[in-house]
């Protein structure tokens, strides 16, 4: 295998292929996250993306955008400036990092919107920041430098790691007192301009956000290990004596806790999750004095994000089925209403809300023909102010726009949904199945039809599958719950229904038909070609091949034995039977293990240990380990390398 490819025709029509779609968009914001609407409703601020070349990742500006006209203005230089607050006499609260890279500290532009000036920084990276009601106060999510990165922001850890004058030659240790990548708790005094820790020490607190002025709703642990946010507790932390209460604990996991204006109720997502900062389930509201809790009727949606419009009303969104539901319940009459439903979708991984000023919540609407659009949505549907759109998004719209839901039934009955995305042309067309990660999580209908790399496929004459299997979200707590100790089992039967569906239908080649993923789909890339040889080719990207090392190696142990539902040194257990290592002997699919040197969810040695086992079974097996990537391949000029080696490998083993 060749390891430079940037003189091949293949790197050429890749590169050209990015050029086209990304180079139209240069210098602009192509993308706004992390909405706040201005006080008085006029103008919605964001987390602009600009991207200046194909190079790393896309930089970020914070940026306006007027209700009215949908004018854009950049307020700020970036290179990284994110999650803009707007305070009650129009100043705006942001995170950037302009001055160490990977640090994010909170800066404040005044009411003129002029030059941003820092706060006092921070011992550490700023990872997110709440304004109190009165907007008075900023709490600040702070980890340590070197802290772990969840493995849905990517995995790794974060930056700002200081520099030290040993020599080149000492060695890393470790030992049961290094923990180390704490999360603690800061507040930002706007009148007295003062900067102090909340949370005490020994206390590890994950996310956070206000129960009125006077107390904060944490998601926390007692040590700062990842594994340990899987049974993190809620507790309740008093902005002036820093004492923590505990609120509530359960036996699933925790998120985007919210309080409401008045101090007097909290509500949390709770469901059974693979992902730090990925929970999609039910709502708890929650009596902040006595703990009371009642779970709340939302729709048969698993509820993604919440917010609080008023001390009775919480706003909610999330997915049900793959449609993309807005609603609000009220607390006093205990009534669910559905605001608006639509097969589009918002949000970086689940769905996400806004801060609304108003009736409206303002979101960042995409689909496979839609470019990200700044909407307002309200009881009266979704309104658009600002399309992003420019000539590479419209070309790629093309190619991708011919995506709609396919549902079938497998072995046991169960529904099934999955989105498809086929080429200009008549089939039977050659297939991708691609599998999401997670195993909780879902695939949506988004812009570019998920990651960079498949748009090419399709645009090559491929068709692309992704599937929601048993236990993704978006079907409610019993549907995830049948993945739950079970990974590798029936979700197994429910892939491969679907490609037999498109198969039996005329739609796809059964004869040409090629498999890939990343985590969990790397995973099941791996898996699937022990239990099946429908596959002629297979992708797996930062994949498990064996749990037990997999265990002893990864910064999430908790989460295999969890999800297996067996002990690791139980010898006959799911860590062993469902490892794809030991059944390489089995294999006749070709393979291409792409894996990243600094992944900490799924190590690298995951990938080598299984191709290595196909390379001594006889069967042909390809690695790729990018020295700069973790979990997946996500930055330039990486991502053309890896683009083109996929294509390449299909044109091998299943050509289009």
């Amino acid at each position: 295998m060749t390891r430079d490819l940037r003189g091949t025709e293949t790197y050429a029509w890749v590169l050209d292929h990015y050029e086209r779609l990304l180079a139209p968009g240069f210098g602009q914001v192509t993308n706004l996250m992390d909405l706040a609407m201005s006080p008085d409703g006029t103008r919605i601020a964001g987390t602009g993306v600009v991207r200046d070349a194909l190079v790393a990742v896309p930089g970020s500006k914070i940026a306006l955008v007027d209700v009215a006209t949908g004018e854009l203005q950049v307020l700020s230089a970036g290179p990284h400036d994110r999650c803009p607050l707007w305070t009650t006499d129009g100043a705006i609260h942001f995170l950037s990092d302009r001055v160490e890279a990977g640090v994010h500290q909170l800066f404040v532009l005044d009411a003129s919107l002029g030059e941003a000036t820092a706060v006092s920084p921070m011992a550490g990276v700023v990872e997110y920041h709440s304004l109190s009601p009165s907007t008075r106060y900023d709490l600040l999510g702070v980890a340590d430098a070197g802290a772990d990165k969840a493995g849905g922001q990517g995995s790794g850890t974060l930056g700002g790691v200081a520099a030290d004058d040993l020599p080149d030659w000492m060695p890393a240790v470790e030992g049961a007192e290094d923990l180390v990548g704490w999360r603690s708790l800061h507040v930002y005094d706007r009148e007295g301009r003062t900067t102090r820790r909340l949370s005490r020490e020994g206390l590890n607190v994950w996310e956070a956000a206000w129960l009125g002025d006077a107390a904060v709703l944490a998601v926390v642990s007692p040590q700062p290990g990842e594994e340990l946010w899987y049974t993190a507790e809620l507790v309740v932390i008093d902005l002036v004596s820093g004492a923590e209460r505990p609120l509530m604990t359960s036996s699933m996991q925790m998120g985007w806790p919210a309080g409401n204006p008045a101090g007097t109720r909290a509500a949390v997502v709770q469901s059974y999750c693979s992902d730090r900062t990925v929970v999609a389930g039910e709502v708890s509201v929650i009596d902040a004095l006595t703990g009371e809790a009642v779970v709340i009727d939302t729709l048969a949606t698993d509820v993604t994000a919440l917010r609080w419009r008023s001390d009775e009303v919480l706003l909610w969104c999330g997915l049900r089925g793959l449609d993309t539901v807005f609603g609000k319940y009220d607390v006093v009459t205990g009534e669910t209403t559905e605001l608006y439903s639509t097969f589009e979708t918002c949000g970086f991984r689940y769905p996400e809300l806004g801060t609304a000023a108003g009736d409206a919540i303002p979101v960042t609407l995409e689909g496979a023909a839609r470019p990200h659009s700044v909407c307002l949505v309200d009881a009266t549907g979704a309104r658009e102010v600002r399309s992003l759109g420019n000539d590479g998004t419209r070309w790629i719209s093309d190619i991708c726009s011919r995506t709609t839901a396919h549902t079938w039934t497998a072995t046991d009955g169960l529904e099934i949904q999955g989105l498809l995305t086929v080429p200009e042309g008549d089939g039977p067309f050659p297939l991708v199945l691609f599998i999401h990660g997670g195993p909780v999580w879902a695939m949506r209908n988004t812009f570019e039809i998920g990651l960079p790399h498949m748009a090419t496929l399709v645009r090559k004459g491929y068709a692309v599958l992704r599937p929601n299997p048993r236990g993704s979200s978006g079907r409610g707590l019993d549907f995830i719950k049948r993945v739950y100790g079970e990974m590798g089992g029936d979700d197994t039967q429910d892939y491969i229904a679907g490609v037999e569906s498109l198969v039996a239908a005329g739609v796809v080649d059964g004869s040409r038909l090629a498999v890939t993923g990343g985590s969990y789909g790397g995973y099941m890339s791996s898996w699937l070609i022990t239990q099946t040889d429908i596959f002629a080719a297979a992708i797996p990207i930062a994949e498990v091949s064996n749990w037990t090392s997999q265990h002893f190696t990864c910064n999430i142990p908790f989460f295999d034995t969890l999800f297996l539902g067996s002990q690791v040194n139980d010898l006959a257990g799911h860590h062993l039977t469902r490892s794809p290592v030991f059944l390489a002997d089995k294999v006749t699919t070709p393979s291409l293990h792409v894996t990243g040197a600094l992944d900490r969810c799924t190590p690298p040695g995951q990938a080598l240990e299984f191709h290595r086992a196909l390379r001594e079974a006889g069967q042909h097996s390809e690695l790729v380990t990018y020295p700069k990537e973790a979990h997946g391949v996500r930055q330039f000029p990486a991502v053309i390398d890896f683009t083109a080696r996929v294509i390449d490998f299909l044109a091998t083993h299943c050509p289009a």
